[in-house]
C-alpha cells in the first residue's frame, strides 16, 4: 500500500486466475487425506480494503466468471451472507465491479448482477475477442466458442455495444490505437483507420 501511495496511484487492482480449487474438489482428497479449502477471496478483499483506505487508496479486482464476488463488497447494506458491523461502517470494499468473463453464462450473470444496482450499475467487463476469426482452441478461446468466423475486432465492437447497453464499460483499448485480443496486454494489435472510424461510429 505504501509503495502504491508513493507512486501516486489512486488504488490497486488485484488480478486472479479464477477458481482453481475445482481440481481439488474433483479428486476430493489427496493421498494424505487432505482436501483443499475453499479460497475466501471476498474476505481477503475486505481485509485489504482497510489497509488501503488507511493510505487513501481504493481497490478493484478481476472476478473471473464472478468467482469470489459477493454483492456486499460493493454495497455493505446488501450482504450475501453475513456482514459484520465494521464492514458496513467502512463502506464498499471494492471501488467498482470488474469481471473477466470466459463464458456466455457468466456474461449474463454479470449483466444481471449489475442491473440489480440500478442507476449505480457501472461495471467493467473483460471478455477477450481472440486472435483470429477461427478462435482456435490452441489459444484457449473458450469465451469465443460460438463465434467461429467472426473477426476479433467485429466481435469486440459487438461486445462493447452490448456492455454499454447494459450500463457498463468493455475493456478494449490498451493505449491509444491498440485493442486487446487476449489477457496479455502486450499482444494488443493496432487498429486500422477503418477500424478506428467504426469504433467512433459505434460510440455515438
Amino acid at each position: 500500500a505504501v509503495f502504491a501511495q508513493e507512486l501516486g496511484f489512486a488504488g490497486i487492482h488485484w488480478v486472479t486466475l479464477g477458481d482453481f480449487a475445482q481440481t481439488w474438489r474433483y479428486y476430493d482428497e489427496d493421498s494424505a487425506g487432505r482436501s483443499a479449502p475453499d479460497p475466501d477471496f471476498s474476505a481477503f478483499m475486505r481485509a485489504a480494503s482497510w489497509i488501503l483506505k488507511d493510505k487513501l487508496l481504493e481497490q478493484s479486482a478481476s472476478f473471473v466468471d464472478g468467482f469470489g464476488y459477493e454483492p456486499s463488497l460493493l454495497d455493505a447494506e446488501r450482504p450475501q451472507h453475513s456482514t459484520e458491523r465494521w464492514i458496513a461502517e467502512g463502506g464498499p470494499a471494492v471501488a467498482f465491479l470488474y469481471w473477466e468473463v470466459w463464458s456466455g453464462e457468466a456474461k449474463e450473470a454479470l449483466f444481471k448482477e449489475a442491473a440489480s444496482f440500478g442507476e449505480h450499475s457501472g461495471f467493467v467487463m473483460a471478455m477477450y475477442p481472440g486472435y483470429s476469426k477461427y478462435h482456435c482452441c490452441s489459444a484457449n478461446e473458450k469465451q469465443n466458442t460460438h463465434e467461429h468466423g467472426v473477426w476479433p475486432f467485429d466481435l469486440a465492437i459487438k461486445r462493447w455495444s452490448e456492455t454499454r447497453a447494459n450500463g457498463g464499460t468493455y475493456r478494449l483499448i490498451v493505449d491509444g490505437l491498440r485493442f486487446m485480443q487476449g489477457p496479455f496486454a502486450p499482444d494488443a494489435v493496432r487498429m486500422s483507420d477503418k477500424e478506428v472510424s467504426e469504433l467512433v461510429k459505434s460510440w455515438k
